[in-house]
């Protein structure tokens, strides 16, 4: 309901995406700190966890099972749109605590700027979302 683009504007649908990558960031940066250091994901594993997780999510909002399940719905999104919300709302979270996630965050910018240029991001609409 909150993804379908039948029953919510395009910046409502988006912001809704984006306000749940955000959440997720919320929870990831919290529970890896309460970990004891020696036990926290060194950057590759968070990297990876990111981009992993974008690609799942992609495939839920668009999947035909979905479809299937709920007659109607419809998730007008491209991948690089979803990957371009997932980053930023990450990086704006660990922006916060970064000292520990200088690596990630580096990678995250360098991803944002290589989206940036794709023509759905930069004459898109996932701009008017995140202010960004």
């Amino acid at each position: 309901m909150f993804f379908d683009s039948e029953l919510n504007s395009a910046k409502t649908m988006l912001g809704n995406i984006y306000n749940a990558f955000s959440e997720t960031a919320t929870k990831m940066w919290a529970y890896a700190r309460c970990l004891p250091a020696p036990k926290q994901p060194p950057a590759a594993l968070v990297i990876k966890t990111i981009a992993k997780l974008v690609d799942v999510a992609y495939l839920l909002l668009i999947s035909k099972t979905r479809k299937l399940r709920y007659p109607g719905y419809t998730c007008d999104i491209k991948k690089p749109e979803v990957s371009w919300l997932a980053y930023n709302a990450f990086q704006r979270v660990l922006a916060r605590k970064q000292s520990k996630y200088n690596t990630v965050l580096n990678w995250l910018k360098v991803e944002v700027k290589r989206l940036s240029v794709h023509k759905d991001i930069s004459q898109g609409r996932v701009t008017l979302v995140t202010g960004v």
